[in-house]
């Protein structure tokens, strides 16, 4: 499937997030996690039961370097097999970098807090490539 499965950011919580940790690079995203990308079939079945469900996500972690800034988080049920992660802003690097940044470790955060979603299935845009 051409497309990704992810927790979208509501409105307020993108405002909390960015708040938080105000940007560091001119390129914003403070938008979503990814959970499953290009989902075959039957993990896009797996997963179907969550769409359109809000999800409450804890913000746990930090990290940064010279190309990047992420925030780690978790939730309660959706994910569970790996580290994941929000793109907060990157300099002159895709998104999608913040995988590599994250390989280098984080810092887990003092104070965690929680931010809103909803899990949705996002269509790649057939006009990007």
């Amino acid at each position: 499937m051409d497309g990704y499965l992810a927790i979208i950011l509501t409105e307020d919580s993108q405002k909390i997030l960015l708040s938080k940790f105000p940007p560091a690079y001119q390129k914003v995203y403070a938008h979503h996690v990814t959970v499953v990308f290009k989902p075959t079939v039957d993990v896009y079945e797996k997963y179907k039961k969550y769409l359109g469900q809000s999800v409450t996500l804890r913000v746990y972690g930090y990290a940064k370097d010279e190309k990047g800034e992420a925030v780690v988080v978790a939730d309660g049920e959706l994910l569970k097999d790996r580290l994941y992660h929000i793109t907060l802003s990157t300099n002159n690097v895709p998104p999608v970098y913040s995988n590599i940044l994250l390989e280098k470790g984080h810092t887990i955060i003092s104070e965690p807090f929680l931010l809103q979603g909803v899990f949705r299935f996002i269509e790649r845009d057939p006009n990007k490539k």
